[in-house]
């Protein structure tokens, strides 16, 4: 819900603010990491408490934790 777009705005805000230590991004990329962005980190974030409704959250931090595992295996 709306905590989710706060947090996810604020994160954005803060990344903004990081000097540009690496190469710049280019500008033909920009729509890229925005679509990535919120397949990454926006829906996940919004997902995660509609699911609770319907789960246990001990179950919920576990299937987050094994994220890294499931990316793997794609």
């Amino acid at each position: 819900g709306l905590i989710t777009w706060i947090r996810v705005a604020s994160g954005a805000a803060v990344l903004a603010l990081v000097p540009r230590a690496r190469r710049p991004v280019d500008r033909e990329d920009v729509p890229r990491l925005v679509v990535l962005s919120f397949l990454w980190v926006a829906i996940p974030f919004t997902l995660f408490p509609v699911a609770q409704q319907w789960i246990n959250s001990a179950v919920t931090g576990m299937l987050n934790g094994a994220m890294p595992i499931f990316a793997a295996t794609i």
